[in-house]
Formats: structure tokens, sequence, C-alpha cells
């Protein structure tokens, strides 16, 4: 999305949402946290949400890394129960 305005990237009600995270990690934070999402396709998938902070020539900015860990806690509960 470089160059592009985060609301056109994300959406505007995806925008609303997580510009409270936007905000702390722009401020030089970098917040991590699990989330549920929805997907048509296969329904609600469990992510790790990772927001990193970046300085670079004066300008700040993030990168946003989400990873899918269904898989993951669908196993750790298979062995060790909710």
């Amino acid at each position: 999305m470089r160059g592009r305005p985060i609301p056109e990237g994300l959406g505007e009600s995806n925008w609303r949402v997580n510009l409270p995270k936007i905000e702390v990690v722009l401020r030089g934070e970098s917040p991590s946290f699990g989330s549920t999402l929805r997907d048509a396709s296969e329904g609600v998938r469990l992510a790790q949400t990772n927001y990193l902070s970046d300085r670079l020539f004066g300008r700040v900015g993030f990168f946003l890394l989400v990873t899918d860990v269904t898989a993951h806690m669908e196993a750790e509960h298979a062995t060790t129960g909710p």
C-alpha cells in the first residue's frame, strides 16, 4: 500500500476500527495481539497481529503482519484442552 492513504487500502470501516492501534504504532510502539478474522470461504480464523513501528529518513511508518494461527491453536487445544 505504499503511497496510498490507509483508509483507501483498509476500507473506511476497518480504518475506524484499527485507528487506535495505528495511532499507537505511529507513536513508536509495536503492539501485538491475538484476533479473530472472518473469512468468507473458511469461516472464522484465528490470527496473531503485529504492528511494527519503523522510522526511515525522519518519516514514521509501520509494517502490519497478520499470521493465521488457526491450525496451531487447534492442535494445541487438541493436546492440552481449552
